[in-house]
């Protein structure tokens, strides 16, 4: 009795557990051709996995939102505590003097100043600067008024005009250095002016010790923690939200992979 042989062809990637020999087709050979790696749909516990992470990133977000909110009303409440506070400090008597003393020794040293200006004003030297700046600025619109006018020609007529004003200040300065009431009335502004400011830094400091307002620094030290660790809880549930996202899609990737293996070579779908 004679028995017909059949020659194999084994084509690459083919093993014992991961391959499957198919008919010869009448040609005489078999060919053992290589399978996927076997893969399962996504399990209740995957799909499960999804949902229960969604329902994770939604609490989280809530619980962010309300962090946030909680922190907004803390610090409206300290800005408000400031507020009131500062403007006790404003209202205080020490506080009213030193800004009384800033007014006076400013009005004083206007009133120095305007004399200056008003004896200046006498001078040749000085009204023909001022009308120097006149000249220049008229000029100046002429040239820009013009179509033809170049660019260089614009801006050598705008230098002119700062030229004139720079002549016209000089004198004044040099005016107002030279006058011993201003030279005392100007002192007087800076004296004033800083024993101000020490004033008002030595009652912002009373501020910083007020119940109130520590206790309000604090409620937003605490608010803005609580948001920043509801933000990162915010972050870590969305990435597990991310990851068994993935891990239903590389099944079912995997699943089609072997049910196109499947069909493409005549046969059923693994269950």
């Amino acid at each position: 009795m004679s028995r017909k042989v059949l020659h194999t062809i084994v084509l690459a990637g083919a093993t014992a557990v991961s391959s499957i020999a198919l008919a010869d087709g009448g040609s005489g050979f078999r060919i053992v051709v290589p399978m996927p790696p076997p893969a399962s749909r996504p399990s209740e516990a995957d799909l499960s996995a999804v949902g229960d992470a969604q329902s994770i990133v939604v609490i989280a977000q809530k619980q962010a939102a309300d962090a946030h909110a909680e922190l907004t009303r803390a610090q409206a409440e300290l800005k408000r505590v400031t507020r009131q506070l500062q403007g006790g400090l404003e209202a205080s008597g020490g506080m009213i003097s030193a800004r009384d003393a800033v007014v006076r020794a400013k009005a004083a040293y206007e009133a120095a100043t305007k004399q200056v200006l008003s004896a200046l004003a006498q001078r040749a030297d000085y009204r023909e600067a001022c009308a120097a700046v006149t000249r220049t600025q008229q000029a100046s619109a002429d040239v820009s008024s013009r179509i033809d006018s170049g660019f260089e020609e614009r801006v050598a007529a705008g230098q002119a005009v700062l030229n004139a004003k720079t002549a016209v200040s000089r004198i004044e300065s040099a005016a107002l250095d030279g006058d011993p009431d201003v030279t005392k009335a100007w002192g007087q502004c800076v004296a004033a002016s800083g024993h101000l400011r020490e004033v008002r830094a030595q009652l912002e400091g009373t501020l910083h010790q007020d119940p109130t307002y520590f206790f309000a620094c604090q409620a937003v030290d605490e608010a803005r923690d609580k948001a920043f660790m509801a933000d990162k809880e915010l972050a870590a549930a969305k990435q597990d939200l991310v990851a068994a996202r993935e891990r239903v899609a590389d099944k079912q990737a995997a699943r089609q992979q072997v049910a196109d293996w499947a069909k493409s070579h005549g046969l059923p779908e693994p269950p």
